[in-house]
């Protein structure tokens, strides 16, 4: 299996769990990173499957309003630019600027530390990682 790098992918292969050496290669920039977010694609058949099997409740749970934005000849989408504004019940609403990829090793120190810089990897089945900074 190829080794991936910061910023690299490989296509997923299997919708298994991460195999040792994805696990190996995702060490690098976890290990830079101040934490770690799971996420889950769910294919849209399965996805009340999935609310019930983790346990929550569709009635109580918390429903957000997520847009993203670009510009129409998604320029900043090519260079690696994600904005996205989220809003939630109550009128509590967040806007995040992210870059992508980035290798976290490279990020100033001074930035890191700030608590309002955040960095991200994204891991899927077959090695496939980025990371982001927002």
């Amino acid at each position: 299996m190829a080794t991936a790098t910061p910023g690299k992918s490989r296509a997923p292969t299997a919708a298994q769990g991460l195999s040792a050496d994805d696990m190996k290669d995702l060490l690098h920039p976890v290990k830079n990173a101040k934490s770690i977010e799971l996420k889950a694609s769910v294919p849209m058949g399965q996805h009340q499957h999935m609310v019930l099997s983790i346990g929550l409740d569709p009635v109580e749970a918390l429903i957000r309003h997520v847009h993203f934005f670009d510009t129409a000849d998604q320029a900043p989408n090519r260079a690696g630019l994600s904005v996205r504004a989220r809003r939630r019940p109550g009128g509590r609403a967040d806007t995040v600027i992210k870059l992508r990829p980035v290798d976290p090793a490279m990020i100033d120190a001074e930035l890191k530390r700030s608590e309002a810089f955040k960095v991200e990897v994204d891991a899927m089945p077959g090695g496939f990682f980025v990371c982001s900074a927002s």
